[in-house]
């Protein structure tokens, strides 16, 4: 005769719960497998309850954790969609934030690189620039924590920041402080772009775009992914702080030292005060002429004329440089970037340009460029720019490839902004990474 077994499971947290089992379903399949082994006498009938009885506390003595799906390989779950491979949270349907005068949509995301973001976007038909004080970019790595964020300052509240969740304003980005932007020589362009600088490589990264009006309203967009490029491990220097391998800079007087190059903007009068003589005297004496038309002959006059602009123009240059890029192999291409380190005191320029000259066997000169897309930052603490190669063009649009650097030499490196006359503005490095 078999005896039968009484069993007494430990004590269970009958609040813990399996996904999809309810407690009386498992009690109840259990007592139906006691009452089949009272009919069937047999060992196997034995073993089959005191196995399901067993299991009984194990089954609901568990919770099973939620399985984090973030930056998981694509295919993605209900819920989420594939950015660059993994799966993030689809929160094209949130709703916080919207009606504001100024309307902003369309977000998306631009160009990489090892440590920047580049995103645009659009307005409203109607929007009219007078309505808009500024706009806000949320960017974090968990988009739920960038939609709290967002969601808190589209209220009027605040939100903290960390390593892994940024606030960025007119503050850091001085561009977000306006609807249009001008180089002064051209009429205004829209601001329709920012680069987000300082972020950890090959992370996926939730952003927003707020913009708040004169009306205390504020229009919010959907949220956009993108994701850092990989780490660079290799470079073409142009020239590290005291480090200067060939070439010259323009400004020819600015200063090179262990830090850099630095360089005190001298701001020329309007053109129709160029020329002339800086004494009053007939004929002129020699030396004691002003610069003629020429912006260039201005940048390091030393007297100061009386008629100077509070703000120019400036493009500082590094040419005859003769470096190869042969380097970059066809493969790294898509990841590589022109890093330049940057500082300077006063007020910001919200409008700034890049070029890379190149020069093929024949010394036939192309000129690449991004225009506008930048803005220069200003403060204390040195600035690290990063532009990806192929987010450079010729005049007609065309995007730079790696077909480009094939046989082809680096003659010049140009970075310009607008500068206030007597700042003081200083580079550290140049370089293209990869």
């Amino acid at each position: 005769m078999i005896t039968k077994a009484v069993l007494y499971p430990r004590p269970v947290n009958r609040t813990a719960r399996v996904p999809g089992v309810e407690w009386h379903d498992v009690r109840a399949r259990a007592l139906e497998l006691y009452d089949r082994s009272r009919e069937h006498d047999e060992v196997r009938n034995e073993a089959w309850v005191v196995g399901a009885l067993f299991a009984l506390p194990v089954l609901l003595g568990c919770a099973v954790d939620p399985v984090d799906l973030m930056n998981r390989s694509c295919p993605c779950s209900h819920g989420w969609r594939c950015v660059d491979q993994v799966c993030v949270p689809d929160t094209s349907t949130a709703e916080c934030g919207g009606g504001g005068a100024y309307d902003v949509r369309d977000f998306a995301a631009g160009w990489r690189t090892e440590n920047a973001l580049h995103w645009t976007w659009e307005t409203g038909p109607d929007v009219d620039g007078r309505d808009l004080t500024h706009l806000t970019v949320v960017l974090g790595e968990d988009a739920t924590e960038v939609e709290r964020c967002a969601c808190a300052l589209g209220a009027g509240g605040t939100c903290d920041e960390n390593d892994a969740l940024r606030v960025i304003d007119e503050t850091v980005n001085p561009e977000l402080a306006y609807d249009t932007r001008s180089n002064l020589t051209d009429g205004p362009e829209p601001v329709r772009s920012t680069v987000t600088s300082g972020l950890r490589h090959d992370t996926v990264y939730a952003a927003t775009l707020l913009a708040f009006d004169t009306r205390d309203a504020v229009s919010r967009t959907e949220m956009a992914f993108n994701r850092t490029g990989r780490r660079a491990e290799r470079s073409v220097s142009v020239f590290d702080r005291g480090r200067v391998d060939r070439g010259y800079s323009i400004p020819t007087c600015a200063e090179l030292d262990e830090r850099g190059y630095s360089y005190t903007v001298r701001c020329p009068p309007p053109t129709a005060e160029r020329g002339g003589c800086k004494v009053d005297e007939d004929p002129c004496p020699a030396g004691s002429e002003w610069p003629g038309s020429r912006s260039d002959d201005w940048l390091c006059e030393t007297d100061e004329h009386p008629a100077h602009a509070p703000v120019c123009w400036v493009t500082m240059r590094w040419q005859e440089l003769d470096l190869s890029l042969d380097t970059i192999p066809a493969g790294a291409f898509a990841d590589a970037y022109l890093e330049f380190v940057m500082t300077m005191d006063g007020q910001p320029s919200n409008y700034g340009v890049v070029y890379l000259v190149l020069t093929d066997a024949e010394g036939t000169a192309t000129t690449w460029g991004l225009r506008g897309e930048l803005a220069l930052r200003s403060g204390e603490m040195a600035t690290v720019y990063q532009v990806p190669l192929r987010a450079l063009t010729l005049e007609d649009g065309t995007a730079m490839e790696w077909s480009d650097l094939e046989g082809a030499r680096l003659y010049r490196v140009s970075v310009g902004g607008i500068f206030a006359h007597g700042q003081t503005v200083r580079f550290e490095a140049i370089r293209i990474r990869f």
